[in-house]
């Protein structure tokens, strides 16, 4: 454990490997710095769309009805649906992600949008809450089993030392601060979005269509976010794919 000295120390502790920059890839930073409010707006997301599918199981049934049928999604979408998107992941794109790992990373978060968009849109069609939430469901499965072998990309490129442990740690460390920041901005849009829907004329169809343009905003800001995070990403080596491009633009007179 590396000793504090000040408050910028103890900062510098906590959130940076052992012997920084030295221990890490040159990107290491900038890249941490654009994923910590990545997350934190993902977090944000997250607490909206699950406001809108417990506010589409309020209206569809009743208070037992609810319980049974939001238990019933948890379990099959979860477990089932979420075990054949890893598997479907992991037999037929494996052979893929280490010549492009950026553009999976983008992927897995379109398609993890892609699940919230259906899962927000619950709040809209009530009557069609259960193939939205298993869909949304599904799509989150496939963009979470996208993204989990990118990660370990990522984290083994920034450990130049070998030293993928620490790396991970404090990747830990990033994202629980993001979490936490995400949580109390969740807190407060939540309010802010109850305290609006409570008023007079704003509820139903009108307090859904606020909640969805709200989603919207921060799923498009996650986005755009996740995409600067990684272009701030530079891979020293190439991966076949690149060396066949390269050769290809060679052969057709570009310059190397």
């Amino acid at each position: 454990m590396q000793p504090w000295h000040g408050p910028m120390d103890a900062v510098s502790s906590l959130f940076l490997p052992a012997g920084y920059p030295n221990s890490v890839s040159a990107d290491y930073l900038a890249y941490q710095l654009w994923a910590l409010p990545t997350h934190v707006v993902g977090s944000l997301c997250h607490a909206l769309t699950t406001s809108s599918l417990l506010s589409a199981v309020g209206i569809t049934a009743g208070v037992a009805g609810s319980v049974a049928t939001s238990a019933a999604i948890q379990w099959i979408t979860k477990d089932g649906l979420g075990a054949a998107g890893r598997f479907l992941v992991g037999g037929r794109l494996a052979d893929e992600f280490d010549d492009d790992p950026r553009r999976w990373r983008l992927a897995a978060e379109v398609m993890t949008s892609t699940g919230a968009a259906l899962e927000i849109a619950t709040v809209a069609f009530p009557a069609a809450f259960l193939p939205l939430a298993v869909g949304g469901r599904f799509a989150k499965a496939l963009g979470k089993s996208l993204g989990k072998p990118v990660f370990r990309i990522i984290l083994a490129h920034q450990a130049v030392n070998n030293n993928v442990g620490a790396v991970s740690a404090k990747e830990e460390v990033w994202e629980v601060a993001a979490q936490l920041m995400g949580y109390a901005a969740s807190l407060v849009a939540l309010t802010w979005l109850d305290a609006l829907t409570s008023e007079p004329g704003t509820s139903g169809p009108e307090g859904a269509r606020v909640l969805i343009t709200m989603w919207a905003f921060c799923q498009a800001t996650h986005i755009v976010l996740r995409y600067v995070s990684l272009k701030s990403l530079v891979f020293p080596t190439l991966s076949e794919k690149r060396v066949r491009l390269l050769v290809a633009d060679h052969v057709a007179g570009g310059a190397l």
